[in-house]
């Protein structure tokens, strides 16, 4: 009997060490070939001996990192550089609030995004600042996050200059892993927009120009006709989208556009 016992105790500390302390093969294949597709660097660190992808995209270093252990649940996190450490926001899909731990002490967002509350819980200070960086292309973008890959719910949080996009499933396969990257990094775009200088972005979707604006396409300030992309409102010469086709953002992919001095989408 007593051997019985030790051979459950241990079979049992062999699954949580497999669980907790390594993660699995397809895990640590996923991510190496992450890696190479991403053109960044794979590494097993700390304790727990975590695998983790990083690349660089743009400014920011982005960190994937599976099967980490987060709050008694699996989880697969894409961290990234957020350049404005005044920023706290936390946001939960509800879908994924039994899998999730609750928001930290922070207050309740007024988002007036009505399809948005159907579907997420927010939470964040500065109020005005937390509000502005969820703009409907960022909740567009949380939806599509939510819902994959794999309908497992969406944690967002933004704190202490870093951005983390955590799923409540650890993701194995590379393809789920390249999925939820591209997402992220598209979410990451769309957030940036709302700090783009020059447009002041109104109620009714339209633009006002303060500044002179630069162009998405050619990178020079749009002196001639301007128009703006009908979904994240970025914009472009005209002349430039239509020789380009669409947006320029990277993960917009809109091929309309409006033109602000008559309202039309074209």
């Amino acid at each position: 009997m007593e051997c019985l016992s030790t051979l459950v105790i241990v079979l049992v500390l062999l699954y949580v060490i497999n669980r907790v302390g390594t993660s699995p093969t397809r895990t640590r294949r996923g991510l190496r070939e992450l890696a190479t597709r991403r053109s960044g660097t794979f590494h097993v660190q700390g304790v727990r001996r975590t695998p983790t992808t990083r690349f660089r995209y743009g400014e920011t270093t982005v960190v994937i990192r599976a099967a980490a252990f987060r709050h008694g649940r699996l989880t697969t996190d894409v961290l990234m550089d957020w350049p404005d450490r005044e920023l706290d926001l936390d946001v939960q899909s509800i879908s994924a609030g039994r899998n999730l731990a609750p928001s930290a002490e922070l207050p309740v967002l007024p988002v007036k995004n009505n399809e948005f509350n159907r579907h997420f819980v927010a939470h964040g200070q500065p109020e005005q600042i937390a509000l502005t960086w969820l703009s409907d292309g960022v909740c567009w973008q949380l939806a599509r996050l939510c819902e994959s890959p794999r309908q497992w719910g969406l944690r967002l949080t933004v704190h202490a200059g870093t951005m983390t996009v955590q799923k409540p499933v650890g993701l194995r396969h590379t393809n789920d892993l390249d999925e939820l990257t591209r997402l992220a990094l598209e979410l990451y775009d769309q957030a940036m927009l709302t700090r783009a200088e020059g447009i002041d972005f109104l109620n009714d979707g339209q633009a006002q120009v303060l500044e002179d604006p630069e162009c998405q396409v050619c990178g020079e300030v749009i002196v001639g006709t301007m128009v703006v992309c009908r979904r994240c409102q970025t914009p472009h010469h005209r002349d430039c989208w239509e020789y380009n086709g669409k947006c320029a953002i990277y993960g917009c992919g809109e091929t309309h556009y409006v033109e602000p001095s008559t309202g039309r989408i074209v």
